[in-house]
């Protein structure tokens, strides 16, 4: 097989795997919240099949998922951003060669977490509260004149907003990687979000 071929294949493997990675996070992102680490657990269930593919070496593994380990809390929907743009760096860190670099990009993945937790969350809530406001009266129209209709339409819009946010947000920063921190970072949105 030649290298053109072989490159093929990794990168559809990948594909497949970051699919199963973000459909995890779909069905577990509230699942699993505990006292001392909140959606860590779900978070790293999520990550592990990139985990498994990028790191062939057991230690590599243990070593990652214990980064994915480290308490975490945002608004579930928009854990998808988070999550995607880690899959980019553990993509990264595991084509690169032990050392120096390799260490301080590992040390990043809770510090990237950290710091996108908290501007998501605020950011996420209000949203939400604010979409499910307006799903809600629209669909309480409909069920106060006692159609079914209206807990369809709770439902269905409720739905198509969530995994709309968390299929954006989770396929954006995956593809985007570490170029989303710095377009932030350029533009001061971040800094402007975190305010706001």
């Amino acid at each position: 097989m030649d290298e053109v071929e072989k490159n093929k294949t990794v990168e559809k493997d990948m594909k497949k795997l970051v699919n199963k990675s973000w459909f995890r996070y779909w069905l577990s992102a509230e699942m699993s919240n505990s006292y001392e680490r909140l959606q860590s657990l779900s978070f790293c269930y999520s990550i592990i099949p990139v985990l498994k593919k990028l790191y062939p070496n057991k230690e590599d593994q243990i070593s990652a998922a214990k980064r994915h380990m480290a308490f975490y809390n945002t608004t579930p929907e928009w854990m998808g951003f988070t999550l995607g743009m880690n899959c980019a760096q553990e993509e990264q860190i595991a084509n690169m060669p032990y050392g120096e670099e390799r260490t301080a990009l590992e040390e990043s993945v809770n510090t990237i977490k950290a710091s996108l937790m908290g501007p998501l969350a605020g950011i996420g809530d209000s949203l939400r509260a604010t979409v499910e406001a307006i799903i809600g009266a629209l669909a309480a129209g409909f069920a106060m004149n006692g159609s079914i209709f209206g807990a369809i339409l709770f439902f269905v819009l409720g739905n198509a907003y969530y995994f709309g946010i968390s299929y954006f947000g989770f396929f954006y920063t995956y593809k985007n990687g570490m170029k989303v921190i710095r377009d932030m970072n350029k533009s001061g949105i971040l800094d402007r979000l975190m305010e706001s």
